[in-house]
């Protein structure tokens, strides 16, 4: 039964035994499996192949768990894993897209942690300053540092990025101000 596999595979994955678990989550993933079990099984594919290191395999499997479920219970979920795996292979234009279909999900999301929220701006404001995107990167870092609770690192962290962005753009009295603050401590 898919659901007995789908278990199997939440055991697999546990003991960090990701190909095990890659291979009854496939098994999950039948066609007589309940979509709830079948978002679930596509959902922790693209988690197994994302811990293994294979962020174009992980992103694959978020897609397809996105599209065949956008109004399943992990669809924003998803959405963010898809612009992650991109961005963690250092395909910067494809996470900049991803992040960018990414955000209203997430925003509109009553289930996705405030760090994802976060981190949805963050790494999008990044991926548009690598891809010279730096209006939408200015203005995803300016979101995020506008949100009341961030964390002292992740506002710096904005702040560089909307800095870069606005300078990119010719903006430099405007980039001043947060290129300032993001100086004021040292952070990685």
């Amino acid at each position: 039964a898919p659901e007995a596999h789908f278990l199997l595979g939440q055991q697999s994955y546990s003991d960090k035994k990701y190909d095990e678990a890659i291979e009854q989550y496939s098994n999950a993933n039948s066609a007589n499996a309940r979509d709830e079990i079948r978002e679930k099984a596509q959902y922790k594919l693209g988690w197994c192949h994302f811990r293994k290191g294979e962020f174009d395999k992980a992103g694959e499997w978020f897609q397809r768990q996105a599209d065949e479920f956008s109004k399943g219970k992990l669809y924003a979920d998803g959405r963010y894993m898809v612009a992650q795996s991109a961005y963690r292979a250092k395909q910067f234009e494809k996470a900049f897209q991803a992040y960018t279909v990414a955000k209203p999900a997430i925003e509109d999301s009553v289930t996705v942690s405030p760090r994802i929220k976060q981190l949805t701006l963050l790494n999008g404001a990044r991926s548009g300053n690598k891809t010279k995107n730096y209006k939408e990167a200015a203005d995803m870092a300016s979101a995020l540092t506008a949100m009341t609770d961030i964390d002292e690192a992740t506002k710096q962290q904005a702040n560089l990025e909307l800095g870069i962005a606005e300078k990119s753009q010719g903006n430099f009295e405007t980039a001043k101000v947060p290129l300032e603050s993001a100086s004021e401590n040292d952070f990685e």
